[in-house]
């Protein structure tokens, strides 16, 4: 009896403990259910929240490039704005000014006929001072050198003259004598250099006393119609050339100067 008793104990024991062991497990089964809805429902919370926020940023989105479309407005758009913002006023004209020019005359113009007049007058003035400046010219160095200078009328002068020189104050001719007469082409013109050089030495010239111990030939002016000019053997100087003509010695290129403004011509 004692066996079956203990026997029947331990039974139950291992019946009781069975049971317990399945409801553990069935325990452990519902929360590992409980466990992937949870899971489950906060996956699909986190799911919505990032539908919600997507949601938004495609709405911010859209507004952001309207108001980009809005702000950012073509060329033609803005011209066209402003034309319908823009009222045109009409702009009043006084033509009735009393002391208005009839007629305009440019300045450059103006100033071109002002110089022309002055040149004018100025070739229209009467020679002040004229002076034969009688010249030799050196073939072997190219130096012209002043023999001697007078005062004459001017007008005679640029009758039978050349002019070789004019710079508007001063005009240069060229006078032979009536027995060799050469042609016009053939006298060269003068450089400005050349003129202030003769004017130089001539002036100097008349500066100077006469020297008296010049030689007999040098002192024969009785036929001269200056006390100043020289008459020169044809045997005693050479040959001068001028402009591919060839003068006799006692030929010298004649030079007047004339001066509309001022009395002296250097």
């Amino acid at each position: 009896m004692e066996e079956t008793e203990l026997l029947k104990e331990r039974l139950q024991a291992i019946t009781n403990k069975r049971k317990i062991q399945e409801d553990i497990a069935s325990k452990r089964l519902e929360i590992d259910n409980e466990k992937l809805k949870l899971q489950q429902l906060k996956d699909r919370k986190e799911i919505e929240a990032l539908e919600r926020e997507e949601l938004n940023i495609s709405t911010n989105e859209g507004l952001i490039l309207h108001r980009l479309k809005a702000i950012e407005k073509s060329t033609a758009d803005i011209i066209k704005a402003a034309n319908e913002n823009f009222k045109s006023e009409p702009i009043q004209v006084y033509s009735g000014i009393p002391d208005a020019q009839k007629s305009y005359t440019p300045l450059n113009m103006r100033k071109q006929t002002s110089v022309d007049q002055r040149l004018n007058h100025e070739q229209q003035k009467p020679a002040l001072l004229a002076m034969e400046i009688n010249v030799q010219k050196d073939l072997r160095t190219g130096k012209s050198h002043v023999l001697s200078t007078c005062t004459v009328p001017a007008q005679e002068l640029q009758q039978r003259g050349i002019k070789v020189y004019d710079d508007g104050r001063k005009s240069v001719y060229a006078l032979h004598s009536a027995l060799d007469q050469p042609e016009p082409n053939g006298v060269d013109e003068l450089s400005p250099k050349e003129v202030e050089e003769l004017l130089k030495q001539a002036t100097e010239k008349r500066k100077k006393p006469q020297d008296h111990h010049e030689p007999p030939h040098l002192k024969n002016y009785q036929h001269s119609p200056c006390s100043e000019l020289y008459n020169m053997e044809m045997n005693e100087w050479p040959e001068y050339k001028h402009s591919g003509i060839h003068y006799p010695t006692r030929k010298f290129r004649n030079l007047l100067a004339t001066s509309p403004n001022t009395v002296t011509s250097t």
